[in-house]
């Protein structure tokens, strides 16, 4: 994501420290006036305890408002200036963390330190402010609930104000917020966290406590988010911390507008990142370089593993991966743009060179040993060149609310898929799901539907860059393919989507590039379907069996 300078607020320099940062002072006013704040540089060491800090979605990148900073007018995103008159006061001063305006975002090596030390800026402020957005959906009923619970009053009578604050939490919990990346630190790192949405407010631990009592079966195809935030919040409090490679599992498709912050927004809580910010954020890398200084800073036992696990958090399609890789490995005078990518050009040249070196020889698992080597990179070689040589599980991806599987195999690029697998009935197992693989006959005329289905993707992944995520490359390109066949090429059932992904595999797609990326376009993006998360396989003669790893 590009930042804009402001056009009329010029920051003052900030030292690089890791104590040194911004904070806004929120001045007084009626709800409704106009924000005017200060903005001071200073430590966080002098402020431990004193200072808030505002977690909040930034929202649409193309709308904005204004405030006063400093006496100058200062763009921000209509979000922000809801959250600011939302928790400012009508009598007292608030000194506030916002990233939007404490961070100069158009300065590169600046957001770098800043966003390096943000785990430090959440965890010493004295209160973390949660804005979750305008009141909606009758989202006031949660809050008059917990006012009730705090007056001593007794529920269990109360029937009807207990449905209504179900329901509203049912609909706090499909909001946006709790999706958005950034604010798993925030709220977990925070040692008091205080709850705003619209008008209402609550500073009691209750929020969450309560939200996690009520059932949410309502909530059709949503995480119980906020209870799962608030006890990944009791386990670190606990001492309960997950590495990088568990928090990335976890919290992969967390929304954010650059795929990088779904890495950055997580070093504060890792295990094995701590004293290490500072040198992992880097908004200079490109994602496939992110993805392969990760893999060579981790030195990763399951390298293969760790690849696919990044490819689904980076969504970074397999071609850009093997594009960037032929770069390093082929051009020795490619110059790297920080340590971080020097890193990576280190790793992929040592297995590189390793791969050389066994060129001539005969290929077998003995002939791979070598203990001048370390063992990552011998790994490395075998994920990227020889992945059958890992013995490792397939995965699989259930495709939502249908008896389809997608197949993909491990690799050093992530995820490459192998086949459609199908439940198979087995009157003889009830206790496993087994699997067979898809094929499904088809007739001529299928056929050339199946043909004509597939010009719409087929347009898009023949490129080699990120257009996966261009939603207007996809409207525009799919208005052309379906003026050209008709409407209905774009609506093909689930079965002759599957149909299409193994043409592709076979036809047009050489040394299987076609990626987990790649699926999830054809068949979420541009069908309307989704994808689970992947289950373990393993094989059972010439059956795929689902979750039995005996």
């Amino acid at each position: 994501m590009t930042f804009k300078a402001q056009p009329y607020f010029v920051y003052e320099g900030l030292e690089r420290s890791p104590d040194s940062f911004r904070l806004c002072k929120l001045h007084p006013a009626e709800t409704d006036a106009p924000v005017q704040c200060g903005l001071v540089n200073d430590r966080i060491s002098a402020q431990k305890g004193i200072y808030s800090a505002l977690s909040y979605t930034w929202g649409e990148a193309s709308e904005s408002g204004w405030i006063q900073l400093n006496g100058k007018p200062f763009v921000v995103q209509p979000n922000l200036l809801q959250a600011l008159k939302a928790v400012r006061r009508l009598d007292t001063e608030i000194l506030l963390w916002v990233d939007a305006i404490c961070i100069n975002q158009a300065e590169v090596p600046e957001r770098n330190h800043q966003v390096s030390i943000m785990g430090n800026i959440y965890r010493n402020a004295k209160c973390v402010l949660a804005w979750l957005g305008p009141a909606a959906n009758d989202s006031d009923a949660y809050f008059e609930y917990l006012s009730y619970l705090e007056a001593g009053a007794d529920m269990t009578r109360n029937v009807q104000i207990k449905l209504s604050a179900a329901r509203a939490v049912s609909f706090l919990n499909k909001r946006s917020y709790w999706r958005r990346a950034w604010i798993k630190q925030e709220l977990i790192l925070a040692k008091e966290i205080a709850v705003y949405c619209g008008s209402r407010s609550s500073h009691s631990s209750s929020f969450f406590w309560e939200a996690s009592m009520f059932t949410l079966d309502e909530v059709d195809g949503y995480e119980d988010y906020i209870s799962s935030i608030s006890t990944h919040r009791y386990d670190v409090l606990d001492g309960q911390r997950e590495t990088l490679e568990e928090l990335l599992y976890r919290y992969s498709n967390s929304e954010c507008s650059d795929l990088r912050d779904r890495v950055f927004s997580l070093l504060a809580m890792a295990s094995d990142c701590e004293g290490l910010e500072s040198t992992l954020v880097d908004y200079n890398l490109s994602i496939p370089a992110l993805f392969f200084s990760l893999i060579a800073r981790f030195e990763p036992l399951d390298v293969a593993s760790f690849s696919a696990i990044l490819q689904d958090t980076l969504s970074v399609r397999r071609v850009q991966l093997m594009k960037y890789w032929d770069a390093v490995a082929t051009d020795s005078h490619l110059m790297a743009s920080s340590p971080m990518e020097e890193r990576s050009f280190n790793y992929i040249r040592k297995v590189v060179s390793y791969g050389k070196s066994w060129e001539s020889s005969f290929w077998n698992e003995a002939s791979l040993s070598n203990p001048q080597v370390p063992e990552f990179i011998v790994q490395s070689y075998l994920a990227a060149q020889r992945p059958e040589f890992l013995h490792q599980k397939d995965k699989l991806f259930q495709i939502e609310g249908t008896k389809l599987c997608l197949q993909f195999k491990h690799t050093l690029f992530g995820l490459h898929f192998v086949d459609v697998l199908v439940n198979k009935e087995n009157a003889k197992d009830h206790e496993s799901d087994i699997l067979c693989f898809f094929d499904l006959p088809l007739t001529g005329e299928q056929k050339e539907q199946m043909w004509k289905s597939m010009q719409l993707p087929a347009n898009m992944l023949e490129k080699d860059d990120e257009h996966l995520l261009d939603h207007g490359m996809i409207t525009e390109w799919k208005e052309k393919t379906t003026k050209n066949y008709g409407a209905e090429v774009a609506e093909p059932d689930i079965e002759m989507i599957c149909c299409i992904l193994q043409q592709f595999d076979r036809e047009y797609f050489i040394m299987s590039r076609l990626c987990l990326v790649d699926c999830r376009y054809v068949v979420s993006s541009l069908y309307g379907y989704s994808l689970l998360r992947p289950s373990d396989v393993c094989m059972r003669g010439e059956d795929f069996v689902v979750g039995d790893t005996d």
